[in-house]
């Protein structure tokens, strides 16, 4: 249910950032809208148990259809959040924000790092294993702190 909620959030977001005046940069809202849609696609389809979570689950388990389904809504969102984050830089940059293009920019560097990581940790890398979670979260909340700085631009600077 968090997902669908945050999905629809998103999405109106995206929609929010589109029919801004002027305009906040179209191929940055579409990409955060992407994020949205791979939630609703995360939201439906209960990802696998691995790593030893939840608790009990034993250390590999193997794949199953919901859980690459959930795989695959998650992973072209996690790239859409992720150039988003670029091609907001480039944007902010064009507008002589350079707080905010660093921003952006820093914000996809550590997104990406931060997701990667996990991935390696879920994919049963002997050293990250036991922090994938916490990748994963760092990198999800990165995500969620630039979408949040972006929309309040928007709301404050193109209305």
């Amino acid at each position: 249910m968090n997902f669908l909620v945050a999905a629809a959030l998103t999405i109106a977001c995206a929609i929010g950032l589109w029919r801004s005046k002027p305009q906040a940069s179209r191929a940055g809202a579409v990409l955060i809208g992407v994020w949205g849609i791979g939630l609703i696609g995360a939201g439906v389809f209960r990802t696998d148990p691995v790593s030893g979570y939840p608790a009990g689950t034993p250390g590999t388990v193997e794949y199953t259809t919901t859980g690459m389904l959930h795989d695959g809504s998650s992973i072209p969102g996690f790239l859409a959040v992720a150039i988003g984050m670029l091609v907001y830089a480039v944007w902010f940059a064009k507008r002589r924000s350079p707080a905010l293009a660093t921003y952006s920019l820093m914000s996809a560097l550590v997104f990406v790092a931060a997701i990667e990581l996990a991935n390696l940790a879920f994919a049963q890398s002997a050293e990250l294993v036991a922090f994938g979670g916490l990748f994963q979260r760092i990198g999800v909340i990165v995500g969620w702190a630039w979408i949040a700085l972006v929309s309040r631009h928007a709301l404050t600077h193109l209305r």
